[in-house]
């Protein structure tokens, strides 16, 4: 059996980082045959790795892994290295990535689907921290209304959440308009 590569890739609470998750694993002749190492290519061996992401917009961006893949090390990206400013958040949306990687002779790939949420979740968050809970008033229009609209954007953001887990790329980009125009005025700390 060749390598066969794997990976995962995960937003940070911050939103401003992408952790990339080698899940390929070590060789092993009765768990795992597609593993790194003897008789497939070692680490050490990796001549090029690279990681192809193509953000919402269609635009696609190439970063270098090489390094990071011999050294078996978790690599984390800024939005800085996919077109964004230092510092700001990640933009929600469907991610295509492709890793490739070659010893100079073979050339190996795996690519992936991922949707991220983490700005639209975060202000959907800051609409229940926002709540003034202290009076307890059941008649209070105001405090029902927020409530309404907080537990509403709370089941858009579920039913987001699902579509990005299903594949229903257009689902994820409708739900995503319609949340981002409901908590339009809504920031939170780590979004910016």
């Amino acid at each position: 059996m060749a390598l066969a590569l794997d990976f995962t890739v995960t937003q940070q609470t911050s939103c401003t980082e992408i952790l990339f998750t080698d899940l390929t694993g070590d060789y092993n002749l009765t768990t795992n045959l597609g593993g790194w190492g003897a008789p497939n290519l070692e680490r050490a061996l990796v001549t090029s790795s690279t990681l192809a992401i193509t953000i919402p917009g269609a635009v696609t961006y190439s970063i270098d892994l090489t390094a990071d893949v011999i050294a078996d090390n978790v690599i984390t990206l800024t939005n800085m290295q996919i077109g964004g400013s230092a510092g700001t958040c990640v933009p929600d949306g469907q991610y295509y990535m492709l890793w490739t990687v070659t010893d100079g002779v073979t050339t190996y790939t795996k690519e992936m689907y991922f949707f991220f949420d983490c700005v639209i979740a975060c202000k959907v968050a800051s609409l229940f921290t926002s709540l003034d809970l202290t009076s307890c008033n059941p008649c209070n229009e105001t405090l029902t209304s927020k409530i309404s609209t907080a537990l509403l954007a709370w089941a858009y953001l579920e039913a987001l959440r699902n579509a990005a887990c299903c594949g229903k790329t257009a689902l994820f980009a409708n739900l995503l308009a319609t949340l981002g125009r409901m908590v339009d005025n809504n920031q939170c700390s780590s979004c910016g």
